[in-house]
């Protein structure tokens, strides 16, 4: 067993705020290249995104690890390890313009007026999901559900995790995938004609592209 998976063993098993929450940030990061990762804290989270073998992972905190008594340089070593490039910055995410991304996980101020700062910021850089932390510890869900709101179009709630204290993914609503799903059900149902089929060619063609 590398390091690595010490590591993610180690956050998943010791109870902690989001221990039951590790297996589901392996899951999500799998399916990606690049994740970004909003509060680092004591470095629990960071395993279990760092598992998932991105090629990429950048971690924003307004603290360093070391006052929580981590170990960044760890962290470091163990991407490299697992041909993965990484970067922590020490800065506020109200501060920064984050790198395009795949994954982003928040768990930083616990409000609802930063939560959706948050949101609004950083959303257009992130390609599939947002994970928000702590939505029914610090009942962050309005801020969740006012983002949703006003970004209806183009965000919706995938999942919320109910479980103590909450964890809420957003997905990034792909229109062209829904237009594909939509003319896939009508072929399964023998309602489609050969103009719609030409139709769903050329959507699905389209779909390719913007993969």
């Amino acid at each position: 067993m590398n390091r690595l998976e010490e590591k993610y063993n180690r956050a998943e098993r010791t109870p902690s705020d989001i221990d039951m929450f590790i297996p589901t940030l392996r899951q999500y990061s799998e399916a990606c290249e690049h994740v970004t990762e909003f509060g680092v804290r004591w470095i629990v989270s960071t395993w279990g995104l760092l598992s998932g073998l991105p090629k990429r992972m950048v971690s924003y905190d307004i603290n360093h690890p070391e006052v929580h008594g981590a170990n960044i340089n760890e962290v470091y070593e163990i991407a490299e390890e697992n041909g993965v490039k990484y970067d922590f910055h020490l800065a506020s995410t109200l501060e920064v313009e984050i790198e395009p991304t795949e994954l982003l996980f928040i768990d930083t101020d616990h409000t609802n007026e930063h939560l959706i700062k948050e949101l609004n910021l950083h959303h257009s850089r992130v390609r599939y999901w947002i994970m928000c932390h702590d939505t029914i510890a610090f009942n962050l869900m309005p801020a969740v559900n006012e983002f949703i709101e006003t970004h209806k179009e183009e965000w919706k709630i995938k999942e919320h995790m109910e479980i103590h204290p909450g964890l809420v993914i957003l997905e990034r609503i792909n229109k062209l995938k829904n237009k594909m799903e939509n003319f896939i059900e009508n072929i399964i149902e023998n309602k489609i004609t050969m103009v719609a089929r030409d139709k769903f060619d050329t959507v699905v063609r389209n779909f390719s592209k913007n993969e």
